[in-house]
């Protein structure tokens, strides 16, 4: 009689990560909502179909590296209100049709120039209220479809050369609340703005924290000679017509005064943009030329840049009407 025997199998199967939804968010047609939980991680088990997924209020700290690698199909992602201090360059990884991604209200200081790399969908990108201190020129690069950049309430005082040159698209832009220092490298976001100012609400932040009746003063490559200033005159503008404001250049070893330049303020319900004009052979060498432009506005300011005289010079602006 053959003795009872028995055959035990065992199956060794991959992990596959489960589409449930996590037991501390809710779900329902492809949103997930993990508002508010104390969530100090993202949760690892997402559904792979969710559209949006809500992580706002919580305290996260960083986004791991493949943080959202099974979501291939998520659109809308927002991280505001939590505690982030760091992004992994790769944490973005897998999101192939992100469209609107929300990390404001965090800590973040920098930014690492592959972030958004993974992400070139993108079309609403909201950074504000972080501590930024730059912005990379990679950001643009890899965002082609941008729409809508909001970076207000950071610590941003320039940006590089040609940002705006490839976001095309750019069609809402927030900047104020930054500490803008006014030197060269502001000097192509205020011939953008000059531009686009239908696409920036608020303030004007060529000269949201530039001082009144500030003195000249030279960046420290001296490069160019930055000027602000507010005409103190409270009588109102009427277009072509009233006072014209005339700001003279000239380098002070020279014996002849270079030409001036004259402003002619224009409607003041509306800002307007001041062409740039070029100085020409005055006291001046021809091959410096002076770059100006400048806005007025309500507030009857004007911004103006002029290339610097040679180290051995000093350059003289004066205001005369």
């Amino acid at each position: 009689k053959p003795s009872g025997s028995s055959l035990t199998i065992f199956l060794f199967l991959p992990h596959v990560p489960t589409s449930g939804c996590p037991d501390v968010c809710s779900c329902s047609l492809g949103k997930v909502n993990c508002v508010d939980r104390g969530l100090r991680l993202v949760p690892l088990q997402l559904p792979t179909n969710a559209t949006a997924l809500l992580l706002e209020h919580n305290l996260i700290t960083t986004l791991q590296n493949g943080s959202f690698v099974a979501q291939k199909v998520l659109r809308h992602l927002s991280l505001r209100n939590n505690v982030l201090t760091s992004i992994h360059r790769l944490a973005l990884v897998g999101l192939h049709e992100l469209q609107d991604l929300d990390l404001s209200n965090n800590s973040l200081s920098l930014l690492h120039p592959d972030t958004f790399l993974p992400v070139p969908t993108l079309r609403t990108l909201m950074l504000g209220h972080n501590r930024l201190l730059s912005l990379g020129p990679e950001l643009p690069r890899a965002l082609p479809h941008l729409r809508a950049l909001f970076v207000h309430r950071n610590a941003l005082s320039d940006l590089p050369a040609g940002f705006f040159e490839s976001l095309p698209s750019l069609s809402s832009l927030t900047l104020e609340g930054n500490p803008w220092i006014c030197s060269c490298g502001l000097w192509s976001l205020f011939l953008w703005l000059t531009k686009n100012r239908d696409k920036v609400p608020g303030k004007q932040p060529a000269s949201t924290r530039l001082q009144e009746n500030s003195p000249p003063r030279f960046p420290a490559d001296r490069s160019f000679f930055i000027w602000n200033h507010r005409i103190p005159s409270p009588a109102p503008f009427s277009g072509g017509g009233g006072e014209r404001e005339r700001l003279l250049a000239s380098c002070k070893e020279s014996s002849r005064s270079s030409r001036s330049l004259s402003f002619s303020p224009p409607n003041s319900t509306r800002n307007e943009s001041l062409p740039a004009q070029p100085l020409g052979a005055g006291g001046l060498a021809e091959s410096q030329r002076l770059i100006s432009g400048g806005v007025w506005g309500r507030d009857r300011k004007i911004f103006a840049a002029f290339p610097a005289c040679s180290q051995k010079q000093k350059i003289e602006v004066k205001r005369s009407s």
